[in-house]
């Protein structure tokens, strides 16, 4: 039995060292010491809770948060924020989880892909990438998703490095079905969805722009679907026109809900009391 254990700050630099000359030897495999896993130091035990791991390979996010899902369940309920474990379980998968090159090298992301590091603030922000931590919370906040959940644990890419950047986006039910319904069909990513008209980086400046008025992280992917203007419609499944948005479709913030139309930007501070 192999019980988990949580980094220490000493074995977090320790990691990151580690990866750093991986990225220069470029070997075929990793072998990590034994030191940094399971001796003081570097790493310490879990008080309280016992979890027992196996070391193995996954072949996508679904597969690893599943597996995640089921080793954690009995464990503390604020397990998301124990950064120390979950460095621990960056590295102590990493060996049989890592892509390789076309000449077989083993090819690494960067250090907060495996390890959660800083201060807590950014460490909250950027756990998003790491590659359990978010497979663990994209199969408990998105267990449909099927699009991210079926990437490989280090595809990073296009829609998936948009959805695992952006913490809000991340945290949205609405947003990501919004975004893998535009984007995506038949489990692949849509041709030159990314720089076009009504693309990706265009749907996230729209709703930078629309936030001022609605809360389009807490909508629903119908009332956003209304909302978004015309430079969308060839992204839709069906190319049906959007239909006008009304307050009786739309949640907006709370002390615009009863007014109608979607109010300037200058107009922003003139809220009821």
């Amino acid at each position: 039995m192999t019980l988990a254990r949580a980094l220490t700050p000493e074995g977090v630099d320790y990691a990151r060292t580690l990866l750093d000359d991986i990225r220069q030897q470029r070997p075929a495999q990793i072998e990590l010491p034994d030191e940094l896993l399971f001796e003081s130091p570097y790493s310490a035990p879990l008080h309280g809770v016992d979890i027992d791991v196996e070391a193995r390979s996954f072949a996508n996010r679904r597969i690893a948060g599943n597996y995640l899902s089921l080793l954690l369940q009995a464990a503390r309920p604020n397990l998301a924020e124990e950064y120390g474990l979950w460095s621990w379980l960056g590295m102590y998968y990493l060996p049989l989880n890592h892509q390789t090159r076309n000449a077989g090298a083993v090819l690494l992301g960067r250090d907060e892909v495996y390890v959660l590091h800083g201060a807590d603030e950014h460490v909250k922000r950027r756990r998003y990438v790491h590659y359990l931590w978010s497979a663990w919370q994209l199969q408990r906040q998105h267990p449909h998703a099927q699009f991210l959940l079926d990437t490989r644990l280090w595809d990073y890419r296009d829609i998936v490095d948009r959805v695992f950047s952006s913490q809000r986006i991340f945290n949205s039910e609405g947003v990501v079905e919004l975004v893998l319904l535009l984007y995506t069909q038949d489990g692949k990513q849509k041709p030159k969805f990314g720089r076009s008209r009504g693309g990706l980086r265009h749907l996230i400046r729209v709703l930078e722009q629309l936030e001022r008025t609605y809360d389009v992280y807490g909508m629903e992917t119908e009332a956003l679907l209304r909302i978004l203007p015309a430079d969308f419609d060839r992204w839709r499944p069906d190319r049906s026109p959007a239909v006008p948005a009304t307050p009786e479709r739309v949640a907006r913030r709370p002390w615009e809900r009863f007014h109608i139309g979607i109010r300037s930007r200058g107009n922003r501070s003139q809220n009821p009391e």
